[in-house]
């Protein structure tokens, strides 16, 4: 029947394969990653193509939602971060930069990532930074909260 539903089925070879190909999508529109990924039934709806609606089990990988990291190394992704809000920290501070690197740095994953990032300014001053890196889906953009 042309744009109905048919009855769910146990999901096969096929319709795992389709769940393979679109994992790291979900990934990607998710900001997550999974360790696990698999199709448990489906039903579909045939149009002009055919629409899939999967039932999975999911995983995700060494992601705990809301806990901090310990603090680690600055590497070249928290500097870009830093790149990214150097505009924002000028601004708020009324001050200009010669020197931004960042130094250290804690994550806490949400809805995104926020950062506790300790950038170096020059001579003996560092600042801190509290950013927010949103999901990809939502832009993916690097947002100043505060800076001490």
């Amino acid at each position: 029947m042309c744009g109905g539903l048919t009855e769910e089925k146990q999901a096969d070879e096929a319709v795992q394969n389709i769940c393979d190909a679109m994992k790291p999508l979900a990934e990607q529109k998710t900001g997550r990653n999974f360790e696990v990924f698999t199709a448990k039934s489906y039903k579909t709806q045939l149009v002009a193509g055919t629409n899939y609606f999967i039932k999975k089990t999911f995983r995700m990988a060494d992601i705990k939602c809301g806990r901090s990291s310990g603090v680690k190394d600055a590497d070249e992704k928290i500097q870009k971060i830093c790149d990214e809000v150097k505009c924002q920290v000028e601004e708020k501070t009324n001050e200009t930069y010669e020197v931004f690197k960042a130094v250290q740095y804690k994550s806490q994953p949400v809805q995104g990532v926020n950062y506790a990032i300790r950038v170096h300014v020059g001579g003996d001053s560092y600042l801190l930074l509290r950013v927010w890196k949103k999901l990809p889906c939502y832009g993916g953009d690097a947002v100043l909260s505060s800076v001490q």
